[in-house]
């Protein structure tokens, strides 16, 4: 195994220029043509199936749909062929070096594309269907995109997680995966070597991995877990440096080594594809006990792409000062841009708001008067709170329909009314002054806080959603905080009827999955969940002049990851600690 893992290393050290030159080419043609091709070909689908875009649960309506279907297939026909192709070029590469034979990057594509002929047909939902279980195995430009797709929703996360009969299913079909990764690890290379078609390539992996596929699993975690500690070095003993210098000198150094690792973590990405490719072939060649001369791969060109690619080849090798020149002024310049966004970056976020979660600032009741009054006595932008309905129309603050995890009652709030709610034999926290009920009406909670702080009520809407919005609207203007209330929910329908009502209200629409285009949305604000944060999105809002609330944030390098990005607010169980970070007085 190590004989393979060095001999890796050794060959992609002899080929890097090419390896490299291959895999920015790609990230390249997939970010400005493959990921806006797909982008297009996407929201057009969701305007033939919807008004554009699908939010949360209704994202899945998209599979009941015909035309959806045959969208989705398009999809991922197009997207199967571009992997298809970047793997196999890959593996032309690896070969013909083996080889000692020169390749150019445009033969090694065209000859890739050739063998598309292989996977049309069934073919194509085969290896679709082996991509999804590889791809998170390896670096593929599109993964990103994907993986945005396939964030799955935080409360079905904690389901998974917090049951032990799904937490065993959910290990197993990660094994499952895995082993199924490893017995058919071997199918692109007999596609693309041996020339046969998908199925058969794929059983014919199965079977040259019989008997050894933990082996070759091992082997494989091994060479990753090298490259990996490898990476972690270097990044390591770069953070070192600046530290071994003091004064202004150190700062400088500092900053100049966070643009340098940008330069680095990029480097990394790219030659993280073509060192599996390189290993995963040279295991093949051994499981298959021959060697490489054994096997011949006709390569094919076009003389226009030949004669370009070796045009930039003769102007590189002939300017090689000229490009190291280019490269030092690209490195300056880019420290110098680093210097000062470094720096912005530092006070970045400094007036976001701060939302306290159903309330809570340090461990309080949630959906409280006492928690709306620690987020008061906190000096909190804005508190956060649940609403519903009574059976007779009483908006209370709850987060769930019943009252069996917060007070261990078997009711459904919808179920009683509001009198037979507070003359419930409960246990109230310590917390609670006298006089405060078992659930807190929604003029209570507006009557308390006054105009002294923003409030963001969430709606949890049942089947009411006319009802819903004329009495929270009502509660609203009547105690005159129109301009403090975000009101936020998952449904658009109650969001557009509550703007019927009075057009002057604030809507949040809350969001933990969506597809297609999100200037479709009405409402003045996103409220999505923190895993959809990234700078497309921000954009989007940004263009479609609509605010961005981020939901729930805890964690300390998810509260920091959010304040990079330009946000209105961030709604979070633990508002002190976002205070402290980004460095605000606590009272």
């Amino acid at each position: 195994m190590k004989s393979h893992i060095l001999l890796s290393f050794g060959d992609f050290k002899r080929n890097w220029e090419k390896y490299l030159g291959f895999s920015l080419l790609y990230l390249l043609l997939s970010s400005y043509i493959l990921i806006p091709l797909l982008g297009y070909i996407f929201n057009r689908l969701l305007l033939a199936v919807s008004s554009g875009v699908l939010l949360n649960s209704n994202a899945f309506s998209i599979l009941l749909d015909p035309v959806g279907i045959i969208g989705l297939i398009i999809l991922i026909t197009l997207a199967v062929i571009f992997i298809f192709v970047e793997i196999g070029t890959l593996i032309i590469i690896t070969h013909k070096n083996n080889l000692n034979k020169d390749i150019l990057i445009s033969e090694g594509i065209i000859t890739a594309a050739r063998s598309i002929k292989s996977i049309i047909g069934f073919g194509i939902l085969h290896l679709a269907l082996l991509l999804l279980i590889i791809m998170p195995a390896i670096n593929v430009p599109v993964m990103p995109e994907i993986a945005d797709l396939i964030n799955l929703p935080p409360f079905l996360i904690d389901n998974i997680l917090g049951n032990l009969i799904f937490r065993i299913i959910y290990f197993a079909i990660i094994f499952t995966l895995a082993y199924f990764l490893i017995r058919m690890i071997f199918t692109m290379h007999e596609v693309i070597i041996e020339k046969q078609k998908v199925w058969q390539a794929m059983k014919n992996s199965f079977h040259l991995t019989k008997k050894v596929s933990f082996k070759i699993l091992f082997k494989l975690v091994a060479m990753n877990i090298i490259i990996f500690i490898s990476g972690l070095l270097i990044f390591t003993g770069i953070s070192y440096i600046p530290g071994l210098i003091s004064g202004e000198i150190n700062y400088i150094l500092n900053n100049y080594f966070i643009t340098m690792s940008s330069f680095i973590t990029l480097a990394y990405s790219l030659m993280l594809m073509p060192l599996n490719i390189i290993f995963i072939t040279k295991l093949y060649y051994k499981t298959k006990n021959r060697p490489f001369t054994e096997s011949t791969i006709k390569t094919y060109n076009l003389q226009i792409f030949e004669k370009v690619e070796n045009s930039i080849y003769s102007l590189l090798n002939n300017r090689k000062s000229a490009v190291a020149l280019i490269l030092i002024v690209n490195l300056i310049a880019s420290f110098f841009i680093g210097y000062f966004t470094t720096q912005s970056t530092i006070y970045a976020g400094r007036d976001i708001k701060i939302v306290s979660h159903r309330g809570i600032v340090d461990g309080e009741f949630e959906n409280s008067l006492s928690a709306i009054r620690a987020s008061l006595e906190a000096d909190i932008d804005a508190v956060g709170m649940d609403v519903q309905l009574t059976k007779d129309n009483e908006i209370v603050l709850n987060h769930d329909l019943t009252l069996t995890r917060t007070f261990g009652l078997p009711y459904r709030i919808g179920d009683l009314t509001y009198e037979e709610i507070i003359n419930l034999d409960a246990e109230l926290p310590d917390e609670f002054l006298p006089g405060d009920n078992i659930l807190p009406t929604l003029d209570e909670a507006l009557t308390l806080i006054d105009g002294q702080m923003d409030i963001h009520i969430d709606v949890k809407t049942d089947n009411n959603a006319d009802i819903f919005a004329e009495k929270i609207a009502k509660v609203v203007e009547d105690n005159d905080m129109i301009e403090y209330a975000y009101i936020q929910s998952f449904d658009p329908v109650f969001l557009a009827k509550l703007k019927e009502i009075n057009s002057d209200i604030i809507t949040n629409q809350i969001m933990y999955f969506a597809l297609g285009n999100l200037s479709a949305v009405e409402a003045d604000y996103y409220t999505i969940y923190h895993g959809m944060l990234n700078q497309e999105l921000v954009r989007t809002a940004r263009q479609n002049d609509k605010g961005i609330w981020v939901w729930t944030v805890n964690d300390e390098e998810d509260i920091r990851n959010a304040l990079q990005y330009d946000i209105d607010g961030i709604i979070t169980d633990y508002p002190l600690r976002v205070k402290e970070i980004m460095g605000r007085q606590t009272n």
